[in-house]
């Protein structure tokens, strides 16, 4: 029986919701396990029960964001609170202090890949609620869709193209700095998607100056890598400084890296706790049969 968009008693069928996405497969009951909800704790001893409200937020979203966290060498981002849902962690938090004195909120978001994209907004809410920033810092990626058919007559020009593509509420721009040498404004707005997008959206409900950041996709980057067609997932050292001026991590490096080291957890260990370890054999793809 054909679907009816008016009927809204009737559900809409599974595979119209969004073809493609990882919302289609049910992984054995895992995505089913993992949509409790979300609590923010702390993980450190000594740490307030509460965030620390009104500080800036930066949000690293997954493998853009662990790209550039790991480009920030010399330096320490200590967890001292988590975002779960049940047993799995969806972001670790950390809480830094900058050379001025004032305090940086750092959040490195990384869900398991079978959570369903309807709960992308409840993670962006969760964490902007608790924090109630003033201002907010994204950094994502640019779509598969969009690193897949970009326009081939702009080939020529992608030499003077800025690495760094960004979309900012006119607040931001108005009260920050944005390098046009190294940055430019996402041509197509609409192709912003998933957390980094929802956590845009969020600030903008919440009337919070913000920038969403995106980098090329590192995860398209770092599948097409196994062929020889692209470089290694690495930011730039030009595009690492710019992100670190821009997030406010810059002045973080330069005061935390003679911190004495601790054994505490890191941003770095839960991006370290997400990576999926390859294959040991690269000839078996997807359903174990051989293509090569």
């Amino acid at each position: 029986m054909d679907f009816d968009p008016v009927n809204r008693d009737a559900p809409a069928p599974r595979y119209e919701l969004e073809s493609g996405s990882e919302d289609e497969f049910d992984h054995d009951g895992v995505a089913t396990k993992i949509q409790g909800q979300l609590v923010l704790s702390a993980t450190e001893a000594g740490s307030s029960s509460t965030l620390q409200q009104g500080n800036p937020l930066v949000v690293l979203v997954r493998n853009a964001g662990a790209a550039f966290l790991s480009s920030l060498q010399g330096h320490r981002l200590e967890q001292r609170y988590s975002l779960r849902a049940d047993s799995e962690q969806h972001a670790s938090i950390a809480v830094a202090s900058s050379s001025s004195g004032s305090s940086i909120t750092v959040a490195m978001v990384a869900p398991p890949p079978q959570l369903r994209s309807s709960r992308f907004h409840e993670i962006a809410s969760t964490l902007l609620e608790a924090t109630k920033p003033s201002k907010v810092v994204i950094v994502d990626s640019y779509s598969q869709e969009q690193q897949l058919y970009r326009d081939t007559d702009s080939e020529s020009d992608s030499e003077n193209e800025a690495a760094i593509k960004y979309l900012a509420t006119p607040t931001f721009l108005a009260e920050e700095k944005v390098d046009s040498k190294r940055m430019e404004p996402l041509r197509s707005p609409e192709t912003a998607s998933g957390l980094g997008a929802a956590f845009l959206s969020k600030a903008v409900i919440n009337g919070v100056p913000a920038i969403l950041t995106l980098l090329e996709d590192v995860t398209f980057q770092s599948h097409v890598q196994l062929y020889g067609s692209l470089g290694a997932s690495r930011l730039s050292p030009s595009a690492s400084k710019t992100l670190a001026s821009l997030t406010g991590l810059d002045s973080i490096v330069a005061s935390s890296a003679a911190n004495s080291p601790s054994t505490g957890s890191t941003l770095s260990d839960f991006v370290a706790s997400r990576r999926v370890k390859p294959a040991a054999n690269l000839a078996v793809l997807g359903d174990g049969n051989m293509y090569i």
